[in-house]
């Protein structure tokens, strides 16, 4: 095995420079590994590196990033996302992208992404995280068209706090369970993740197998679809848990920060025929654990979101803008979903598809609003897709053609027609609660009276 070594280096890193919202410090060495008969291994380190960009949660937010780009001998991108979950306890999830040609001068063209296994707990949220011990992350492997690829992450004096800084001083430190039990400071063991499983994956309801694919009633679609679908061969991606998917925050960035922000849960009803060849559909979720990107300059004046999950999923969302008489307005213009269904996920399955392409193109009027503002659809937003597949938001709100937007302008929301029509109910409601109270109060002041009168007329 050939192996390149760089020195190790401890490194600081902060998101903005000014009045930061994420501060990472740690001691780290990098290891990427082309396997095969003859493995090719490249060690580097963060000294090098920088940041790229990030994202704060804001006040009310649940997710925020540092991107580190590094330098050779191992140039690629290192994105340490971070969840804050309902009990208010901070998980970390790092993915690296690289580019395998630029390091191993093997061909092997187009970036590849490699997630680690499980998400590493770190500190409540109120707290900054410290780890003095050293500790190893391991990635998933990745498959290319010509290699497999390998990575790991080793760390020590870590301190990492990614919410509720203020004026960029770190809170008070909650220790890593390593360093509370550590004896001889030499000591190396595996970092303490959370493994991937049906608890904490995403979310899936399995549907009632029928002869025929029906919508409920109360479903409301957005969009119609107008081209076909490419089918392929099966894979082994990872069980998604049975629940509703996690509302989450996603974002693309560009030379003007980001310029699109999207805040929903996703979810897709995905029609299939079974072993004994009956129609049936199943609700796959999209899960906390995601990589995702964007660009910001597109072909054809768009925007677009990637976003990737369990194993050779793949969601991109196209978004283009137009000219309402002198308003700049931005609408989601194509969805293309890339699907794996395998028998992990679809069991009874009669005929595994390896990435099936789903690509559906939509009208200007598909959840439309000005570039002063954002869209937002707290009710379930169904929209049609290719074959009969639905892909349904919940709790959604973005904008896209933003310049370094960090939050949702309280001013400008278009707002779907169901959040109208509730928005519309309350003061109905309250109109009417407020007359049936007059009326309650006429009748007991007019019987009041006729009693008072009745009273007097006795005593005369």
């Amino acid at each position: 095995m050939m192996c390149i070594d760089y020195l190790k280096g401890c490194k600081g890193f902060q998101y903005p420079d000014s009045a930061p919202c994420i501060i990472v410090n740690m001691d780290a060495t990098t290891q990427l590994t082309q396997l095969g008969s003859e493995p090719l291994e490249v060690t580097s380190s963060l000294k090098s590196a920088k940041v790229d960009r990030g994202f704060c949660a804001g006040a009310s937010g649940s997710t925020s990033n540092i991107i580190l780009q590094t330098t050779a001998p191992l140039p690629a991108r290192i994105t340490l996302l971070f969840n804050k979950d309902e009990q208010s306890v901070v998980f970390m999830d790092i993915t690296v992208t690289f580019d395998p040609d630029a390091i191993f001068n093997n061909t092997d063209e187009g970036n590849q992404v490699l997630a680690d296994i499980g998400n590493t707990r770190l500190s409540k949220v109120t707290s900054s995280y410290k780890c003095d011990e050293q500790q190893t992350i391991s990635f998933n492997k990745k498959n290319s068209s010509m290699f497999e690829y390998e990575f790991k992450m080793t760390i020590s004096n870590v301190v990492i706090q990614a919410f509720n800084i203020v004026n960029g001083t770190l809170s008070e430190a909650e220790e890593c369970a390593a360093d509370e039990t550590t004896v001889a400071p030499t000591s190396t063991e595996t970092i303490e993740t959370t493994q991937p499983d049906v608890t904490n994956t995403g979310s899936t309801t399995k549907m009632d197998t029928t002869d025929e694919t029906t919508v409920p009633a109360t479903t409301s679609f957005i969009s119609t679809p107008t081209e076909t679908t490419p089918e392929g061969t099966s894979s082994n991606p990872i069980t998604p848990r049975p629940d509703d998917p996690p509302i989450q925050s996603y974002f693309a960035h560009g030379e003007n920060g980001t310029c699109v922000l999207i805040q929903c849960g996703i979810q897709f009803e995905i029609n299939y025929n079974t072993t004994e060849q009956k129609k049936a559909s199943r609700v796959i979720g999209v899960p906390e654990r995601v990589n995702f990107d964007g660009g910001c300059n597109q072909p054809n004046n768009t925007q677009s979101l990637q976003i990737q999950f369990y194993d050779n999923w793949d969601l991109r969302l196209t978004f283009s803008r137009f000219d309402d008489q002198g308003r700049i307005k931005f609408y989601l213009s194509d969805i293309d979903l890339t699907a794996n269904l395998s028998k992990e996920l679809f069991p009874d399955i009669g005929n595994p598809i390896f990435r099936q392409n789903i690509k559906t193109t939509f009208a200007t009027d598909t959840i439309t609003a000005s570039t002063e503002g954002s869209y937002r659809c707290t009710k379930e937003a169904a929209f049609l897709l290719k074959d009969g597949t639905v892909m349904s938001t919940f709790n959604l709100q973005y904008a896209a053609f933003q310049k370094n937007i960090t939050d949702f302008s309280e001013s400008g929301i278009s707002e779907c027609s169901s959040d109208v029509e509730t928005s519309s109910d309350i003061p109905i409601a309250v109109g009417s609660a407020l007359g049936g109270l007059i009326l309650i109060v006429l009748v007991a002041y007019a019987i009041g009276r006729r009693c008072k009168e009745k009273g007097d007329y006795d005593t005369i």
